[in-house]
């Protein structure tokens, strides 16, 4: 008799004995240190092996070429994305490939949040914060250890410096990004100021993109006939055109940033003797690059082109009307404090953005190219600051008179006090 219950007893235990365990977290597969360095190391072995990827696409047409100059070209083409030079018989090449960055940067976010899920199944009880630094060091090291290796092999080690330096950017930059969203810091014990800080460089960002991007289509479209020229010059087949059309896309985070610094007035330079700016455009010898077709006539332009920099002024009506979004701050210094730091803030990414957009494309004219960041550094923070700073405190005013309005009710108001302030 008591067999039988003790085993009717085991048999309405077990049941719920194995939904618990179906329940409980998987163990991690790997060390959660060593899952954070071989992230790093994964995430720049894809960004290498995108690399190499293209460069067989091209070298499927030029057969009589060795595949292991195929793949020093495509590992040097990956070190100049982190900032080495490319360098070759009579060229060097130092303009970085912000969309090849910009990828790498995308594959260490998600290398590092495999490592944080691993970090997190190994020590549920650790500290957040402390977790997520700790796992973007390790991705960061596991991606920097390919670059130097890399750097060694391909013989650029008096150069590995550089590519240390802009491999670290990459690989921090990407690893807590990553880490920050799994372990959801930027939502926990965050001040609300700091919430709209984001918010504000967010908005004015996304205005200076989209009439950058605006830009750039049109003289795409103004200059359409001389591109399509310089590519029939080239004698592309298909292959080739596939690997233009990338490299063109490796490029086209640099070509927004030198559009960006031309709407703000401070203009770009091409080279040796050539610059274009909204006042005027100077054009010296340039090379048949089909990217540089889209570039404006000689001469002076009318003046209405100046209205190009009302951008800089819209953004940053934008970052300081979203920071005081959906009702402005309590304290009115506040409000204009934060405002204020969205507009420079926005403006020093802009500025980031345009220094590393620069380099040299070659070795005589080809140099110096890109966004004058002496009138940039002068013209950005004026105008984006300074139209954030309005938006801010104009909004800001509009709370302080609605917090006026409440405190002037009289006794038994409440509801009416409550709905203005609600308002």
């Amino acid at each position: 008799m008591v067999d039988s219950k003790q085993r009717r007893w085991r048999l309405f235990r077990e049941p719920e004995a194995q939904s618990l365990a179906d329940t409980r977290d998987p163990l991690p597969l790997f060390p959660w240190p060593l899952a954070a360095l071989a992230s790093g190391v994964a995430a720049a072995l894809a960004g290498w092996l995108v690399m190499a990827g293209i460069s067989l696409v091209a070298w499927s047409q030029a057969l009589t070429m060795p595949l292991s100059e195929v793949f020093g070209f495509a590992t040097g083409s990956w070190l100049l994305a982190n900032g080495l030079p490319l360098t070759g018989d009579g060229y060097s090449i130092t303009i970085v490939p912000l969309g090849i960055s910009g990828l790498s940067v995308i594959l260490c976010r998600w290398s590092s949040r495999y490592a944080a899920r691993q970090a997190q199944l190994a020590r549920p009880g650790m500290n957040r914060m402390n977790a997520a630094w700790r796992v973007a060091v390790l991705t960061a090291l596991g991606y920097l250890v390919v670059v130097a290796l890399l750097a060694i092999t391909s013989g650029q080690l008096e150069a590995i410096g550089s590519g240390l330096t802009g491999g670290s950017l990459i690989a921090v930059v990407g690893a807590s990004w990553g880490c920050a969203a799994f372990f959801q810091l930027f939502t926990s014990q965050v001040p609300p100021w700091l919430i709209r800080l984001g918010r504000g460089i967010k908005a004015g960002a996304a205005v200076l993109a989209l009439s950058a991007a605006v830009a750039l289509a049109v003289a795409v479209i103004l200059g359409g006939e001389r591109v399509e020229a310089l590519e029939a010059g080239l004698e592309l087949d298909q292959w080739g055109s596939v690997t233009w059309g990338f490299t063109v896309l490796a490029y086209l985070p640099n070509a927004l940033a030198w559009v960006l610094s031309w709407m703000l007035g401070a203009g770009f330079s091409v080279g040796t003797g050539s610059l274009v700016t909204l006042s005027g455009v100077q054009l010296g010898m340039l090379p048949d690059l089909p990217m540089l077709g889209i570039l404006p006539a000689p001469g002076v332009t009318p003046a209405a082109m100046l209205c190009w920099m009302g951008v800089g002024v819209v953004a940053g009506l934008a970052a300081g009307t979203v920071v005081t979004f959906p009702r402005p701050l309590p304290q009115l210094w506040l409000s204009g404090l934060v405002s204020v730091g969205s507009g420079l803030l926005l403006a020093g990414i802009v500025l980031v953005l345009a220094w590393a957009s620069r380099g040299d494309l070659g070795v005589l004219r080809l140099t110096g190219m890109g966004p004058q960041l002496a009138e940039l550094a002068l013209v950005a923070p004026a105008l984006i600051a300074l139209s954030s700073a309005i938006a801010g405190l104009a909004f800001g005013l509009r709370g302080g008179d609605a917090a006026l309005v409440v405190a002037d009710q009289p006794p038994g108001l409440d509801s009416v006090a409550g709905s203005v302030d609600e308002g």
